[in-house]
């Protein structure tokens, strides 16, 4: 899969506000056939090292 770097806005449309997006990975970059994040990755996350955002947690919040 490609591997796409980019950086954007989310719309906050309950709160009237965006929020800026410094840098947006998407495809097989440590993401195991889009069924969630590798075993690597969450310990990275764990470790402080990246922020894992899901499509979850990217609509809802934490």
């Amino acid at each position: 899969m490609p591997i796409d770097v980019s950086y954007g806005t989310v719309p906050d449309q309950a709160e009237r506000t965006g929020y800026e997006i410094d840098v947006v990975v998407r495809g097989a970059v440590g993401q195991d056939g889009g069924a969630g994040f590798t075993d690597d990755l969450r310990a990275a996350a764990d470790r402080g090292e990246v922020v894992l955002v899901d499509l979850a947690r990217l609509y809802e919040g934490e």
